[in-house]
């Protein structure tokens, strides 16, 4: 028996088109569900406006956005900060628009940020490395930013919680 190739690729495109793609990140692997709809926008947008600073997402592109799209979500309050593996992007966000605009420039899915995202696995477990206890109870760590921060809203925000900032000598880097 012959076999057909218009099937299988048929079934191989179904089969892609259909399977979600990974985020890579430190902290492990996630494959987001596609959840760009008028209410999920509507619960992430109450979720933003709780907050003056804008929030950090992971925002997943069905492919990776032209610079008209980045400029777009630029304009729309939405600002790619840094590159995630596979299409994905770290990204500042003020507001959101529409669910169909979303999809219009390829958004498939967001994933607000979680602390154990946003560090190393060691770190949010709790396990820090003997160089970094200088004094029992505390750890003195290295932290950066995303530049839609200012210094000064980083630098409140730790005080507000009574972290000490030992050094700023790297600000320009948003290091701290």
């Amino acid at each position: 028996m012959r076999k057909n190739p218009i099937t299988l690729i048929t079934l191989l495109l179904l089969t892609c088109s259909v399977r979600s793609q990974t985020v890579y990140l430190k902290s492990g692997n996630i494959s987001p569900e596609k959840n760009i709809n008028a209410s999920s926008i509507e619960r992430f947008n109450t979720q933003l406006s709780k907050n003056a600073a804008p929030e950090l997402f992971i925002i997943q592109f069905s492919n990776l956005p032209a610079t008209a799209t980045r400029q777009a979500l630029a304009t729309n309050g939405i600002v790619l900060e840094e590159y995630i593996p596979d299409q994905a992007w770290l990204a500042s966000i003020r507001n959101l628009p529409a669910a169909d605009a979303l999809l219009q420039w390829g958004v498939q899915a967001l994933l607000p940020c979680s602390p154990a995202m946003k560090m190393l696995p060691a770190l949010y477990q709790g396990r820090f490395p003997a160089h970094a206890v200088k004094i029992p109870g505390t750890v003195d760590l290295w932290i950066n930013w995303v530049p839609s921060y200012t210094f000064e809203q980083v630098s409140r925000l730790l005080r507000e919680k009574n972290f000490d900032i030992i050094s700023s000598q790297f600000r320009t880097q948003q290091v701290l």
